[in-house]
């Protein structure tokens, strides 16, 4: 990596090899991270997240702003074997920005730093996982920062990011663990013969136990000019860095105090003699039950400079206007602290020494608890900060009180049960939904009513209140009542349905005549028997009431007479239907009121009901079926023309069976009693047929039957004016003077018409005898269904 920088040191704290400099830095600015892995809380998943850190202003200007890569891959070793077990890919997934405790000089030097998630749910055969030994996790990236002082030859060396994590499956059951996860460090720089302090703690989901120590940083196996390793090749160990002369795991940052960490609490302390970019290592161990299960390093750069000396005095953090090193609430509360502000002055709030973000301003609103510090420098110039005395912020615990029931809770209308407050020393306040029960710090009371009541408990020298609530249900007792529908008595031998009124029963107790009679949980029953009937209602509560009795006695059904109905053949003609008792209903198609309408009804066989229901509500009812004809669809021509000798059947059509067909006259028929004969007439006349439909419906009609005489035709003549055959002459055609007849050349051109016959063809067109040979003819009889066609001869 090249880069050239001012030989004035300036920035603030910078991680993983990002150094910014007055002069533009090119090449890749991430600086470093480290991986953690935390179980999903299903048997083996977990979210592995790769914690990049970038120099966001070396990004901006190189003007390479597409310097995050959108996924990477890390892989999985066997720390027994070194054999290769999984390989994941991370997307990209969050990025933020560092809190800096002076944003002046900060701004004014250009600094801005960012973290770049990269993480994936992956899932784990854990049966793969079972090696006591345990398994690493490895990403490796070149190169650092070539400014690094404490390192040898740091811009052709790269960094590995490494865990290590237990066994999945241990003794045959499921081991199941987080690692560490760092937290977010906070943005600082160290002055020079100044005391430094800075948490670098992390944090286990598991809440094992947690020891930090320094390392030497690894460099890994890529070179430069290669940014990633791209293969899953494993290795006995991992390079570590050179120290330069001067420098040690030891002494990682020289000076009177040199950097130190505290082993319990990842706290780390400095009192540095000399200005430069340091790079160190800090590595968490987790043990569980005394033995260390799992491991997480993370690198870090630290940038100390002789700093102006012009140092602002020390915030002082107040609460209600008074100075303060501890403060209490109420759990669930908050409390405001504040500083004094002024413009000229830059704050940073802090908690367990880690920045709040948006924290900047004089006042602040705790809600946990922790020990709060704010962080003051100049708003104007680079220099100097200085940092308050801590607040410890602690949660002022309730105390307890709980609230007691003597019996159920729910009960039904007109119950009641006792509360009981159990508490210690203090005052007891009694509320049924937010109103205030007159019974001061009584112990117990008496509800009768539904709602939430609450005892509000106060300790003697406590001033949170504590309270306990229970919520009394009144269940109104369910409706209990018979009803009877539709009729009153019993009629004849016809059951009746009992209803027990309402919705709220699970269980109905019937009784008849004061003895138990049906149990069952339906609300309706039927019964064929007079008496006294009452039920008991029970709801799904247990709330029980019962009904008034009620009384049934018996009556015979009322006697109907409904009049004989006979068929309907005309459509259009309503039919009045009468029955007795009247003031019943008919019911069916076709009805309105008392009236059949066949139209709205249509053809063929209804059911109709008359139904009546007497004083009692005693009900009968009386069907009777009456058909309806369909219009008669029967049709014939007006006329029909035959050749005599013809034969043809009547065209005769009809839309609806025929029970009888009788054909008058009967002369020329094959069948009169047929609906379809054959007419051979001898002569013409008009013929009739009446028919009758299986309901006894009629209709008729009649055609007019005209018998024509068969034309006779030669088939050739010879128009030579002999005296003999000079003419086609037809035979018979005299019967036809309103006929058509046409003859035609070959090439289908009329040469002869005539209307009527009166005078035949002599064999000329237009004043000239035709040429020999065929000629096609057209007789157009004008009678239905008559027509000749064919052709003649003409010779000479």
């Amino acid at each position: 990596m090249d880069i050239s920088i001012e030989k004035k040191w300036i920035g603030i704290l910078l991680l993983f090899g990002c150094l910014l400099s007055a002069k533009q830095a090119t090449g890749n600015h991430i600086v470093g991270g480290d991986i953690s892995m935390i179980h999903l809380g299903r048997l083996g998943q977990y979210k592995i997240t790769v914690n990049q850190f970038w120099d966001e202003d070396g990004i901006a200007k190189s003007g390479n702003v597409d310097q995050y890569e959108t996924e990477l891959v890390i892989y999985v070793f066997s720390l027994r074997t070194r054999e290769f077990m999984d390989e994941f890919t991370l997307k990209r997934t969050s990025k933020q920005n560092f809190t800096y405790d002076n944003p002046v000089c900060a701004k004014l030097q250009g600094l801005l730093t960012s973290e770049v998630r990269y993480s994936a749910d992956v899932k784990f055969d854990v049966t793969r996982y079972a090696d006591p030994d345990g398994y690493y996790i490895i990403w490796e990236r070149c190169c650092r920062n070539a400014v690094i002082n404490n390192i040898a030859k740091p811009a052709e060396v790269g960094m590995a990011f490494y865990l290590e994590f237990p066994a999945m499956l241990q003794n045959n059951k499921n081991f199941i663990n987080s690692t560490p996860d760092f937290v977010l460090p906070n943005g600082k720089y160290a002055c020079v013969n100044l005391p430094f302090q800075m948490s670098f703690r992390a944090t286990d989901p598991d809440k094992d136990e947690l020891r930090y120590r320094l390392v030497t940083p690894l460099v890994g196996y890529t070179k430069t000019g290669q940014s990633v390793v791209t293969s899953p090749q494993s290795h006995t160990t991992y390079p570590a860095a050179v120290w330069n002369p001067g420098y040690s795991d030891a002494i990682m940052i020289p000076g009177p105090v040199p950097l130190e960490i505290d082993a319990r609490t990842g706290e780390l302390t400095l009192r540095a003699s000399q200005e430069g970019l340091f790079v160190f290592a800090v590595e968490v161990t987790e043990l569980r039950n005394g033995v260390q299960i799992g491991m997480v390093r993370r690198e870090f750069q630290l940038l100390v400079k002789e700093c102006n000396p012009a140092t602002p005095p020390p915030p002082i953090i107040t609460s209600n206007d008074k100075p303060v090193d501890a403060v209490s609430f109420c759990t669930g509360g908050s409390i405001q602290l504040e500083t004094q502000p002024d413009p000229k002055w830059s704050l940073q709030w802090q908690r367990d020494s880690i920045n709040i973000t948006g924290a900047t301003s004089a006042t602040i609103t705790i809600r946990e608890p922790g020990v709060y510090t704010v962080v003051k420098s100049r708003a104007d110039i680079c220099a100097r900060d200085t940092t308050s005395q801590g607040v410890k912020v602690t949660l002022f615990p309730y105390p307890t009180v709980k609230l007691t029931a003597a019996r159920p809770l729910a009960f039904c209308e007109g119950g009641s049960v006792e509360l009981k407050a159990e508490a210690t020393e203090g005052t007891l306040r009694w509320f049924r939904d937010t109103v205030s029960l007159d019974q001061p710090d009584a112990r117990t009371v008496t509800a009768r009513f539904g709602g939430m009541y609450t005892v509000e408990f106060t300790e003697t020298g406590n001033v949170c209140p504590a309270r306990d609530s229970l919520r009394v249900t009144v269940h109104p007792l369910p409706k209990a009542a018979i009803l009877v529908s539709p009729q009153k008595v019993i009629c004849d031998t016809l059951p009746v349905q009992l209803t027990a009124d309402g919705n709220t029963g699970v269980q109905f107790a019937w009784s008849r005549n004061g003895s138990p009679w049906l149990l069952t949980a339906q609300k309706t029953v039927t019964t064929t028997l007079p008496g006294t009937y009452q039920v008991t209602v029970e709801d799904q509560h247990g709330c029980q009431a019962t009904s008034p009795p009620f009384s049934l006695a018996q009556t015979p059904l009322p006697g109907i007479v409904f009049d004989t109905l006979y068929p309907i053949c005309d459509v259009q003609r309503s039919v009045t239907l009468t029955a007795s008792p009247t003031g019943g209903q008919f019911t069916g198609e076709g009805i309105t009121g008392d009236q059949f309408v066949p139209t709205a009804a249509g053809a063929g066989r209804h059911a109709i009901t008359y139904t009546y229901t007497d004083a009692n509500g005693c009900r009968n009812q009386q069907t009777r079926i009456i058909a309806v004809q369909d219009d008669i669809g029967l049709s014939m021509p007006e006329e029909m023309v035959i050749v005599r000798g013809d034969s043809r059947v009547m065209p005769v059509t009809i839309n609806t069976p025929v029970e009888q067909a009788v054909w008058s006259p009967p002369d020329g028929l094959s069948d009169p009693d047929s609906l379809l004969p054959t007419l051979n007439p001898v002569d013409s006349r008009i013929y009739t047929i009446q028919v009758v439909t299986p309901l006894g419906c009629r209709a008729a009609e009649k055609i007019q039957v005209t018998v024509m005489e068969q034309l006779l035709y030669p088939t050739a003549f010879t128009p030579n004016n002999d005296g003999t055959n000079d003419t086609w002459d037809i035979r018979g055609i005299q019967y036809l003077p309103d006929c058509d007849v046409y003859i035609f050349n070959r090439w289908g051109s009329v040469i002869f018409y005539s209307k009527g016959y009166q005078q035949p063809w002599d064999g000329t067109y237009r004043g000239e005898r035709v040429e020999p040979g065929s000629y096609p003819f057209r007789i157009d009889t004008n009678r239905k269904g008559i027509q000749y066609r064919g052709n003649i001869t003409v010779l000479y």
